[in-house]
């Protein structure tokens, strides 16, 4: 097992080194890419619920690779995901963002989408 230097904490190198970094993130990018291609469209179809809830059962069993990857192979705690035990704050932060996202990213999505709307009908009708 290997320490080295992360800013001003030492870390414990995981066991795996490389391989399973690289064997993580490729289950982690490459598994939902796969997921969101043109290639399974079909699992994300709200009216066939069967199909719907494949889709959403491996997205979960990509989560669980991933986390048995940092746990198993690479023997890392759960703290390296940066879960920390539950405090007040975390409310606080939550009705915090939820707020901003509702008071400004919403209606500024909502903005552009409209806009984008107006100007492609603009366009269609010339």
């Amino acid at each position: 097992m290997e320490w080295y230097t992360h800013g001003r904490r030492t870390v414990r190198n995981p066991v795996g080194g490389t391989a399973a970094v690289i064997t993580g993130l490729t289950v982690a990018w490459g598994g939902t890419a796969l997921l969101v291609s043109p290639l399974a469209r079909g699992l994300s179809d709200p009216s066939r619920l069967a199909n719907a809830l494949v889709g959403q059962a491996l997205f979960w069993a990509l989560a669980a690779a991933v986390v048995a990857i940092v746990l198993f192979w690479e023997r890392q705690p759960l703290r390296s995901f940066l879960l920390q035990r539950f405090r007040w704050q975390s409310i606080t932060w939550g009705l915090l963002l939820v707020a901003a996202y509702y008071t400004v990213l919403f209606p500024l999505g909502e903005w552009v989408r409209r806009s984008a709307y107006q100007d492609s009908v603009r366009a269609w009708h010339r």
